[in-house]
């Protein structure tokens, strides 16, 4: 299930595969798939360039502190976040940071993989 944090758009599907890979699941990739694409078509239409831009960065941070349960990877993205991340989407995320707990929480229930383990996939 996409999660809600992640709204109006931008890494519910990463957030969804990864979920789906830390709790056991397969997640298959078919060469012979083709998708057209067309970048921000629709957002793009809806939402300016630094709203989709805020979104984006604190969709990923969201992302990270929902899902990395490895201290030594969460350390790793708390020094190594790019200061340019911090202003446009740090605050954002932070402010969402009880619901991103509870989702954390939530998901980490059917998590049987480690970060690593997943990442070396």
């Amino acid at each position: 299930m996409l999660d809600e944090l992640f709204n109006p758009f931008y890494w519910e599907d990463i957030d969804l595969s990864y979920r789906a890979l830390k709790s056991g699941y397969k997640v298959l990739f078919d060469p012979n798939v083709e998708v057209e694409h067309h970048h921000e078509s629709t957002i793009g239409k809806y939402f300016d360039k630094k709203k989709i831009l805020k979104t984006a960065f604190r969709n990923q941070i969201i992302f990270q502190w929902k899902n990395i349960t490895d201290f030594d990877l969460l350390l790793n993205h708390v020094f190594n976040m790019p200061r340019f991340v911090i202003i446009p989407g740090f605050f954002d995320a932070l402010i969402r940071l009880p619901l991103i707990l509870k989702s954390r929480k939530k998901s980490i229930k059917s998590f049987t993989m480690k970060d690593r383990d997943v990442l070396n996939i």
